[in-house]
Parts: structure tokens; C-alpha cells; sequence
């Protein structure tokens, strides 16, 4: 995910957002060539890209800060500004609170296995350890027999 700062009208900025998987083709060379600046200002990876553009949309468009506007005869989306209640760096902090709350299932996935995995082997452990502990109580009674095994016989 990104956002680019791509205009700035009366001290206003204005950003574009979304999925980017060429980045330097996409991004680069064909948006340079739309809009008057590009400077990218966030770039984040999440294996999520549709369900977080879809989520963030929503976000922009419920603070009232969804802009749609032409570019060179071309009709863009996926743009916000800001305001005094909605900063740059706060859609920053949205974002990565979007991608970190959404991660696909195949994630979950993974995620839920490595705990198990985790339990497995802290199980696995505990068990090796009572197995080891059981082990020396075994020999040192076992020492204990023979010593006094040994100490009778010398004693006759």
C-alpha cells in the first residue's frame, strides 16, 4: 500500500493511495506523467492489498476527506487530503491499524499453526524434563541400593 503526495492546491495537499505490486512501472513512469508531483511519503507491504484499499476507502469517505478528481483529461480516484482533525501521519497510523487487524486467512492460518506447533514442543519439553527427572530418582536409588548392598558386604 501507498500514498503519494501528488498536488498541492491552496496549501492543501492531496494523496493518492492504494495497491501497488510495480511499483516503479505503475507508480514511476505512468503516474509521473499524470499528475504534477509524485512523491512517495508510505509504503507498507500486506499480502491483504484489496480488503485494505476497500477498508481505508471506507475510512476516507466516512472522515469526509475522499477526493475525486480529472488529471489530464483522466478521471482519478483513491485521493484524500487532510485537515485539522485528520493529519497525515493519523492516516498513516489508520493504515497500518488496517493492515495489522486484516490479514488473510491463509495468515491466520499460519499464525494458528505455529502456536500449536509452540504448545507442541513447550509440551514435548515439560515432558522431557519430568522423563529426565524420573530417570536420576531411578539411578540415585538405585546407587542408594548398591551402597548399602556394598556397605553389608564389607561389614561381614
Amino acid at each position: 500500500m501507498i500514498f503519494c503526495l501528488i498536488s498541492i492546491h491552496d496549501n492543501i495537499p492531496l494523496f493518492k493511495y492504494g495497491i501497488t505490486f510495480d511499483y516503479y512501472r505503475r507508480e514511476y513512469q505512468e503516474h509521473q506523467k499524470t499528475f504534477d508531483t509524485f512523491q512517495l511519503l508510505y509504503l507498507r507491504q500486506t499480502d491483504n492489498n484489496h480488503t485494505i484499499e476497500g477498508l481505508f476507502t471506507n475510512e476516507c469517505k466516512i472522515k469526509n476527506i475522499d477526493v475525486e478528481r480529472e488529471f489530464k483529461g483522466k478521471n482519478r480516484k483513491e485521493l484524500f487530503t487532510i485537515d485539522e482533525s485528520h493529519s497525515f501521519e493519523r492516516m498513516e497510523m489508520i493504515m497500518d491499524k488496517l493492515i495489522e487487524q486484516n490479514p488473510t486467512k491463509e495468515h491466520e492460518k499460519y499464525k494458528k499453526e505455529i502456536e500449536r506447533l509452540q504448545t507442541e514442543k513447550a509440551e514435548l519439553e515439560k515432558d522431557y524434563t519430568h522423563k529426565i527427572e524420573l530417570q536420576k530418582t531411578i539411578i540415585a536409588e538405585k546407587i542408594e541400593r548398591l551402597q548399602g548392598l556394598q556397605s553389608h558386604n564389607l561389614s561381614l
